[in-house]
């Protein structure tokens, strides 16, 4: 698309047409991801989208096997779905909204979401996000 402004390839849809890829069982780190301690069950997000393209769901938790993740956004509705960063100190979620003198403020979507860097998104930074805004 002419619109499009970056690009990244993550791995594997872990949702296609409305199922589970039966990979997600599958522990190898070169399929899903490294975690931080070498445990399956880690800090994990997805986005999905419903089969009417009218709906994007995110989802996280912060001691998640993929297999339960893709149950909870199929669960949720979505028809396809890819999983986002993985590990606690990666899986972020932040709104901003108007502050005072033209600044942002930044509203985590959860408490565990908090911390050193939370205008990590606002500056240069070497991990890659994506933004969502509305028309």
């Amino acid at each position: 698309s002419p619109h499009l402004v970056a690009w990244r390839q993550n791995g594997p849809l872990i949702i296609q047409n409305g199922q589970i890829n039966p990979h997600t069982a599958v522990t190898d780190p070169k399929v899903w991801g490294y975690t931080t301690d070498g445990t399956t069950a880690t800090g994990r997000s997805a986005v999905g989208i419903s089969p009417d393209d009218s709906i994007l769901y995110y989802a996280v938790g912060f001691n998640l096997t993929l297999p339960a993740l893709a149950r909870a956004v199929q669960y949720a509705g979505a028809s396809q779905a890819i999983q986002l960063d993985i590990n606690n100190f990666y899986t972020h979620f932040e709104a901003f909204t108007p502050g005072s003198n033209n600044s942002l403020t930044v509203v985590p979507l959860l408490d565990q979401m908090k911390g050193p860097g939370d205008h990590r998104y606002l500056t240069i930074n070497k991990r890659d996000f994506f933004y969502v805004t509305t028309k």
